[in-house]
């Protein structure tokens, strides 16, 4: 609540509460640079609940919020590595982070989220039917991956398991910490 109180406060604070209106807001919420619908709306939600505050405390007889209905957000263009990218991070990882390229790879090859990424152990994978299977307590619970044409992904972590035939798949700590290191080695990071 802090934070969209600050938010609020340094946005619209110069101005009387009986001053602001649909307008000013529609603007606020544009200038919520880069961030996703949801973000904007959950912004939106705290500065409808302060103005229908001030209309209930008699601050103001009407809310500006009430001719706001929709959060709109211009799509971003998808950003994505080169292979050079894919090559130079992976060698980074390699090298610096070895214990993290599992955990890289069913990123990069695969296509999970890093907190599915994350959880993933030797146990999980099926490497002759090249399936994953992704433990609960992501965004969508248990999944089973199978990888119909992402041999990339299964070189790797074949070669990953020769090489390194006694370490976890994942790092069992440090793991957020290991991994802000790589990005900010690496250099510019795309999400």
């Amino acid at each position: 609540l802090r934070m969209y109180w600050n938010f609020i406060t340094r946005r619209l604070g110069q101005f009387k509460v009986n001053k602001v209106n649909s307008g000013m807001i529609k603007n606020l919420l544009e200038q919520v640079g880069g961030e996703s619908n949801t973000t904007r709306r959950q912004y939106f939600r705290y500065i409808r609940m302060f103005f229908r505050w001030c209309v209930l405390e008699k601050y103001i007889q009407t809310d500006p919020t009430d001719g706001i209905r929709t959060i709109r957000v211009l799509p971003k263009e998808i950003q994505i590595y080169s292979p050079d990218d894919i090559e130079r991070l992976l060698r980074l990882c390699e090298t610096k982070y070895p214990f993290l390229l599992g955990f890289l790879c069913l990123n990069v090859f695969a296509g999970l989220r890093p907190t599915e990424a994350q959880r993933v152990e030797w146990s999980d994978l099926n490497f002759e039917t090249k399936e994953i299977y992704v433990k609960p307590a992501g965004k969508t619970g248990s999944r089973r991956f199978v990888l119909k044409g992402a041999d990339t992904v299964w070189v790797w972590l074949e070669y990953i398991k020769s090489k390194y035939p006694n370490q976890p798949l994942n790092p069992e700590k440090s793991h957020d910490y290991f991994q802000r290191k790589l990005r900010l080695g690496f250099g510019k990071w795309i999400q």
